[in-house]
């Protein structure tokens, strides 16, 4: 659902921003240029997200466990192993409480077609924008229109036996892409 991915987006948001804030806390204003992007698609599972199991964007971090590429990345502008591995060990424990607390919310998200489900489609004057907004739930997207207009075929070809309205759905996929940056 929508507020699902809203929720989703900013407890990701929330992570990289942690890892930010401890790295700043432990040497200062060091931060490894893609580190959390790094950590992040390392380790992913990436088995497990093509068949649709997990979460897409909070992960199932091995507990207590630094990730190797973080570390190095933490090693390479000058943490000590020991300090990287407890920063790393930090992310993947607040990434699995993240996921946990996802999870338990999914059975208090708004109904499907619920009003605070419902997202409006306005497009720029001269009609190369299309903005998604659900003021309800406070998310907006934009969208070059001819890429809207693309997704919207694609959906309708492919998207058939799915139940919710393309626009919530496009929305969800821009929100999603907005967070991966």
């Amino acid at each position: 659902s929508l507020s699902a991915e809203i929720r989703r987006v900013k407890a990701f948001h929330e992570l990289k921003q942690q890892l930010r804030s401890w790295c700043a806390t432990e040497s200062g204003t060091r931060y490894p240029s893609m580190a959390f992007e790094r950590w992040w698609y390392s380790t992913r599972d990436h088995k497990a997200a093509s068949t649709g199991k997990g979460d897409p964007l909070l992960l199932p971090a091995p507990e207590h466990q630094a990730n190797e590429t973080l570390v190095a990345d933490l090693v390479k502008v000058g943490f000590s192993k020991e300090i990287a591995q407890q920063i790393c060990t930090r992310l993947s424990n607040a990434s699995n409480t993240a996921a946990r607390k996802l999870k338990a919310l999914r059975s208090s998200h708004p109904r499907e077609g619920s009003p605070q489900e419902f997202v409006e489609v306005t497009r720029s004057e001269d009609g190369q924008q299309v903005e998604l907004t659900c003021a309800a739930a406070g998310a907006k997207a934009c969208l070059h229109a001819a890429a809207f207009e693309k997704l919207k075929r694609l959906y309708e070809l492919h998207g058939v036996e799915v139940a919710k309205p393309f626009e919530r759905a496009a929305l969800v996929m821009a929100l999603r892409y907005q967070a991966l940056g």
